[in-house]
């Protein structure tokens, strides 16, 4: 289970290290990136803050779609 301030940076992290298949920091695992973040406050208060500036919500799908 995440605690609660990883899972609120979670989407932001997600985004900047790329996919499973294309890492945006060549050479370094996603473990490896979230070890680093962790240990480093004003990273994880960036990261925060990029979660309050994300449109994050359901889109609306148009009238007789699924």
């Amino acid at each position: 289970m995440l605690s609660e301030e990883v899972a609120k940076i979670i989407i932001p992290l997600r985004v900047i290290t790329g996919s499973d298949h294309t890492s945006g920091f060549y050479g370094h695992g996603k473990k490896k990136v979230m070890e680093k973040v962790m240990i480093n406050p004003e990273t994880r208060q960036l990261l925060r803050r990029v979660v309050q500036m994300l449109p994050v919500g359901s889109p609306e799908l148009p009238s007789g779609t699924n």
